[in-house]
This record gives structure tokens, C-alpha cells and sequence, in this order.
């Protein structure tokens, strides 16, 4: 996850040179696992010891 992030984020790639840095074809990968992720995070937003990993 933290790749994806960096990719996406600090290095503004586009979800598709996303997918292919990470070794995936589809776009939609990296970019499933990134919203999966978001709502996890909101889910938990409220647990002090949600550790990023």
C-alpha cells in the first residue's frame, strides 16, 4: 500500500504507470486496493493504534 501511495502521491503518477510499476496490466488494481484501503482508514479513524502498513 505505502508504494501505491507513494507512487500516486508523491511521485504524481497516473493509476495506469501505477499498475505497471507495481507489476500489474489493469489500472484498476492499484486503484481497488487504494479506496479498500481509504475506507479501512475511516473505518478505523477512531482507533488511536491504527498502524498504516
Amino acid at each position: 500500500m505505502r508504494m501505491i501511495l507513494t507512487l500516486r502521491y508523491i511521485q504524481n503518477l497516473s493509476w495506469q504507470k501505477v499498475a505497471f510499476a507495481i507489476g500489474e496490466h489493469d489500472e484498476q488494481h492499484p486503484r481497488r486496493k487504494h479506496n479498500a484501503f481509504l475506507k479501512k482508514c475511516k473505518l478505523d479513524e477512531n482507533d488511536e493504534f491504527n498502524i498504516v502498513k
